[in-house]
Order: C-alpha cells, then structure tokens, then sequence
C-alpha cells in the first residue's frame, strides 16, 4: 500500500493531531498484506468548516475508490480507530475478492469456448 499524508500547514504545530493520523496511517497501512497490491491512500488534517481540525482519507484500490472524514475523537482511543479503519478496509477486500471473481469467471468462460 503506498501511504501519502498531508498536513495542512495551520496545523502541522499539532504534534497531538499528527500522532493521530500516524497511528492511523500505521494501522490502515499493515492490514494490506498483498505484494502486489496497488491500494493507494492519501490522509490529509487540515481545518474543517468551522475550523475544527479533520483528518481525511482518501482510499483507491484500482478501480474502487472510498473517501472518508474523521474527527480526531473519532480515531482515538486505539480500539476505535481500529474498528473503523478494518470495517473501510474490509470494503476493500470485498471489492477485491468481486474482481478477482470476475477475473476468474472470465478465465473460465475463454476454457470453456
């Protein structure tokens, strides 16, 4: 998985923020165990409307794409963001697991004719 953070710069002195979207990146990242993966994923903290801070996920894996805000609280304490971050993840494998079926079946399909 290749892994990108952005740091809006009004909130890169929030080393308690970054902590947070490390951790968070951390985890999201070490449950893609595929070599040759191409799960691409991009977390931004910037402001939000209001100017709360939000962390960003931006989650590709070929052709499924999923985007996702977070309020800090959101991804703390650790079980938590844990949770919500395999249930995402879970959407990827299953949009994997589709594909690859796909693959198979038209595999299948070319033996057969």
């Amino acid at each position: 998985m290749k892994v990108e953070k952005h740091i809006d710069d009004a909130l890169k002195g929030r080393d308690d923020l970054v902590r947070i979207l490390d951790a968070a990146a951390d985890f999201l990242a070490s449950r893609d165990t595929d070599a040759d993966s191409e799960a691409v994923v991009r977390w931004h903290l910037r402001p939000g409307p209001s100017g709360e801070p939000t962390i960003g996920l931006d989650l590709q894996d070929e052709d499924y794409k999923r985007g996702q805000w977070f309020a800090p609280n959101q991804l703390v304490p650790a079980d938590m963001r844990e949770l919500r971050l395999v249930q995402l993840w879970n959407d990827v494998l299953q949009q994997r697991t589709h594909r690859q079926m796909r693959k198979v079946n038209e595999l299948i399909s070319q033996l057969e004719d």
